[in-house]
Order: C-alpha cells, then sequence, then structure tokens
C-alpha cells in the first residue's frame, strides 16, 4: 500500500509539474513584456539582473536593456557618443542575415512539444508578414549553417543583436516561452534595437530616471542617429519592441500621447509598423522584384507579393490597400526632433521606498538582504528594510567581476569606462566606503563571489577579452 501512495503521489507531482511547465500563457496574463522579462529573469537569482555575465563557453558577455546579450567590443560600441567610432551599428548590413534567410536550431531536449509548437508559431508571423526565410536546422546538420539562431533553455530570455556569425543563442527560460516574447527575440535577433530607445523617442515618451535604478540609467539612453537606420518609419507606440511605463514599477516611460500609456509593452505580435520596417530594412519588394516605380497610399508599403499594404486592426495588423490609390505619393515622414519639450521640464514624482521586482520575498528568506546588500538595495529595498540606506554613500559594487575589472583598468577604457564605473564604484575607487568590514566579501563589494567564478573572471580580464 506504501509503494502504492508513493507511486500516485508521484504520478501526481509528475503531472502537475508538467501542467505547469506548459502554463506561461497564463500565469502570464496581463503582463507586458517588460514585465515578463524582469519576472523570468529574477526567478531564481537577482543576479540576471547584473550587466556582466559569465556564460557556459566561458565568455564574458553583457546584458543590457533586458534582453539584449552583447560581448565586450559590442558593449564598447554601444549607444557610443564618440565621433571617431566609425562603426555605424545597426545600419550596418553586416548585421543583417544575407539574402533574407535565417536558419535556426531548436534544442528539443531543452523544450516541450507545446514549447516547441510554440516556437514554431512565433517564426511562421515573421514569415508571414515579411521576406524573411526561416529555415529550420537538424544539430547533426548544423555545420552547413553555421551562422544560425539556436533556441534554448536559460536563466530569463535574451538575444544577440543581429547577426553575429556562427551559433546565437536566443534563450527562452522559464516565464519567457511565450509567442509574443519569442517574437521580440527574434527581433532583436534580425537587428531590432527595442523602440523606447530610438534616437527619436524623446518626442514621443518620458523616460522618468528616477524610478529606475541607478545603475540601470544608462541603458535607458537612446540611440544617436548615427548607429539607427529608421527607414522613415514613425515612431510605434505599439511596437512588440516596446516596453512598457511598468518596467521596474509604476511611471518609468510616461507617453506623451496618453491614449498609448496602456498600450505600450504589448506582447501580441507584431505591429503594422514593425512589420513595414522589416520590409523596407531587408528590402522584401525588391527582392520580389515589384515594379520600382510603384508607390503605396499613406503609411503603405509594397509588401513582398508586390501588392501595397495599409495599417489594418490589432487583430489583423495590415490589409490590402485600396486598390484605386496604388500610385499615391506615400505621406509617410520623419518625426521632427524638438529641440526642447515639456517633458524635460516635468517635475518626476517623488521617490518612494519599493521593490522593483516581485521574488524580494524569497531572496530575503534566502538571506541575501545581508549577503547581497549592494543588489538588494536596488531592487528589493522595502522588504530588505534599506529605504534609510542612501546608496551615493553606501559605497559598493554591485556585480561580482567589478574587482576585476578595475584591476584591468576597464574603469578607464573608452566605451567600456561609463557601464563599468556604474556597476563598479567602489573598485573604480568613486566613493569612499563606509567602514572596512562593512561589506560582506573579500573585495569589499556588495556580494558573496563564488570562488570559481571569481578565478575565471580574473583570466578573462587579464588577457583584455
Amino acid at each position: 500500500m506504501k509503494n502504492l501512495r508513493l507511486i500516485l503521489a508521484t504520478l501526481f507531482i509528475s503531472y502537475t509539474a508538467v501542467i505547469h511547465a506548459a502554463a506561461d500563457d497564463d500565469e502570464n496574463d496581463g503582463k507586458s513584456i517588460d514585465e515578463i522579462l524582469i519576472s523570468a529573469a529574477t526567478r531564481n537569482s537577482v543576479e540576471m539582473l547584473d550587466l556582466f555575465h559569465m556564460m557556459e563557453d566561458n565568455k564574458m558577455m553583457a546584458m543590457v536593456e533586458l534582453d539584449i546579450l552583447l560581448n565586450m567590443t559590442e558593449l564598447a560600441s554601444y549607444k557610443h557618443n564618440s565621433s571617431r567610432n566609425k562603426r555605424k551599428a545597426l545600419r550596418d548590413d553586416r548585421f543583417r542575415w544575407p539574402n533574407c534567410k535565417v536558419p535556426y536550431e531548436i534544442t528539443e531536449s531543452e523544450f516541450t512539444g507545446q514549447d516547441i509548437e510554440m516556437i514554431e508559431a512565433a517564426v511562421s508571423d515573421w514569415e508571414r508578414y515579411t521576406c524573411l526565410e526561416f529555415k529550420r536546422v537538424q544539430s547533426s546538420d548544423a555545420n552547413k549553417d553555421p551562422d544560425r539562431i539556436v533556441f534554448k533553455n536559460g536563466d530569463g530570455c535574451y538575444s544577440r543583436l543581429g547577426r553575429v556569425g556562427g551559433p546565437q543563442p536566443i534563450a527562452l527560460g522559464r516565464g519567457c516561452r511565450r509567442r509574443g516574447i519569442v517574437v521580440h527575440e527574434i527581433g532583436h535577433a534580425i537587428g531590432w534595437i527595442h523602440e523606447q530607445a530610438r534616437p527619436d523617442r524623446d518626442d514621443y515618451i518620458f523616460v522618468n530616471y528616477a524610478q529606475i535604478p541607478a545603475n540601470w540609467h544608462r541603458q535607458y539612453d537612446k540611440f544617436r542617429t548615427q548607429f539607427i537606420n529608421d527607414f522613415d518609419v514613425d515612431y510605434d507606440y505599439t511596437s512588440i519592441m516596446h516596453y512598457s511605463g511598468r518596467a521596474f514599477g509604476e511611471g518609468t516611460i510616461i507617453t506623451k500621447n496618453p491614449q498609448y500609456q496602456n498600450k505600450i509593452g504589448q506582447r501580441d505580435g507584431l505591429s503594422f509598423r514593425d512589420i513595414k520596417l522589416a520590409n523596407l530594412m531587408y528590402g522584401c519588394a525588391k527582392m520580389s522584384r515589384c515594379p520600382p516605380q510603384k508607390r503605396c497610399p499613406g503609411e503603405g508599403f509594397v509588401g513582398k507579393d508586390c501588392k501595397c499594404y495599409c495599417p489594418g486592426t490589432p487583430d489583423t495588423p495590415l490589409e490590402e490597400c485600396p486598390t484605386t490609390a496604388t500610385t499615391t505619393t506615400t505621406t509617410t515622414r520623419r518625426p521632427v526632433i524638438k529641440t526642447t519639450t515639456a517633458a524635460t521640464t516635468t517635475q518626476p514624482p517623488a521617490k518612494v521606498c519599493r521593490d522593483v521586482i516581485t521574488t524580494c520575498s524569497t531572496f530575503k528568506q534566502n538571506g541575501q538582504c545581508l549577503t547581497d546588500k549592494a543588489r538588494m538595495a536596488l531592487y528589493c529595498k522595502l522588504t530588505c528594510e534599506l529605504c534609510d540606506e542612501d546608496l551615493n554613500k553606501m559605497c559598493m559594487d554591485y556585480d561580482d567581476a567589478c574587482p576585476i575589472f578595475a584591476t584591468a583598468g576597464y574603469c578607464n577604457l573608452t566605451g567600456t569606462s561609463e557601464f563599468v564605473k556604474v556597476q563598479c564604484p567602489k573598485s573604480c575607487k568613486l566613493c569612499e566606503p563606509q567602514l572596512p568590514c562593512s561589506q560582506a566579501d573579500f573585495f569589499n563589494s556588495g556580494s558573496i563571489p563564488d570562488l570559481n567564478k571569481f578565478l575565471i573572471l580574473l583570466v578573462v580580464a587579464l588577457i583584455k577579452f
């Protein structure tokens, strides 16, 4: 009888685990793109919100804007302000997939059958509306397509930015396995930034830095015009690539058109302007040899079937334009960037003591309010009772790698210094520690690093990546 009970209990646990594993869609209902990304990233550890990460292949990478994975060279060019940097970032055709062909692989052992169907559905959305051709390859044949996307399990959700050469991950951890999230991450892989980082974003939104953790301010900056080609597609509040106003709490992004405040951050699928941008970026009309003189009305564009498509509805984002107007000159125009805006003088709401992630109680139970005080002061102030702490006076590092980066000279290295200094104020000697024993680890950081990770970081930093 005991054996029978044990078997039944095991079956029940297995069944509930399967149900839970397939329940991402339900548990994420009502959450925006960014809320899902933050929730997934902090599901097991707050360290996924760190800037620097040692990957499985022992390469040091940087995670920016929650879900964009960059190597150290790319980080140095990321939103860089120096005019001497010749690289044009995503204006550069090298970051696009040649001939509109995008090979991809799914690590089947890491996903359920339902997960795989969802990934395939997201891929189909891109194929339906654009000329991009996604070719699935098996791992046994991967050498035939060395440059490919690899869908894999991981902590959180993230992607590389554009085609980078070789296998590049789209990680879909638990909590990320939703069609809209996969569509969003594919957007990064084909070369798209987040909409709120566009050079003209200040005409459309106000970024309330008072609501954003201090070490994330740099990541909410906009890109410079010379890095980004918007193909004269107007700013899109409804883009699948736009974050909501609720990342890290209410009021982080405020739309200048109030009608769109609750629409930013949607994760239902590609918008009309998303589809238009992809078609223009990859030259779908030219690839299909459509008549070059063809013009479409309003915001319309020539699709891969040489027909004109105009804005549709949220459920059907585009529809064929009236045939009588196919020779009308397009009225799409690029927004004029104003030198001043009302939002730049708006007083932000007063700061309140709050948590900016939802897993703080778990971290407190694990003792991290004491052992990981730097991160907890950023993300779990209320739960960890750190409301009276002034981060500017605490003088802590916010990343385990900080002592190594400082030793290797990254505090003053052009391109990376602005990121390292924000993450590593103590190691970069930008502040004075309160007391010699005021921090937990032997390097006076705000957290206790794993020794193996520390040794790997040391080797990587000393060879300058």
